[in-house]
């Protein structure tokens, strides 16, 4: 990984959404909210996971404690270049039916974002 991937890594450096009460100190605020460093890298993982796609509503799926924060982590990958849209043959992006019945697109991890999820000892080092 040269100097210029791991930088994209460290890049969602924002803080995420508190899940505290705001009368917490802001220790405690920020103790409780899952930092978006470690959303995307689990989100990541996610992807990693799963080679026919995940729709972002299917990210939050999977914690439904913190559905919201896990859902929207779906854009920042795709900023990251970690996951694209899928396509079909016509050039077409790919949707599936969601929970509420509507339809929505389907991202795949990149040859990055591959290579990063599968990076030896990255979880541990990425702060």
């Amino acid at each position: 990984m040269d100097d210029k991937e791991r930088e994209r890594l460290y890049a969602v450096e924002v803080e995420a959404r508190k899940r505290a009460r705001l009368s917490d100190v802001e220790t405690s605020k920020e103790a409780a909210a899952p930092s978006k460093k470690d959303l995307c890298w689990a989100c990541l993982l996610m992807h990693y996971e799963s080679p026919d796609g995940l729709m972002d509503e299917e990210l939050g799926d999977h914690h439904p404690d913190n559905r919201e924060s896990y859902r929207r982590r779906g854009s920042d990958l795709r900023l990251l270049k970690w996951t694209e849209w899928l396509m079909d043959a016509d050039g077409k992006p790919v949707k599936r039916r969601t929970l509420a019945g509507g339809k929505a697109r389907v991202s795949i991890i990149t040859t990055l974002g591959a290579r990063i999820a599968s990076y030896p000892g990255e979880e541990a080092n990425r702060d």
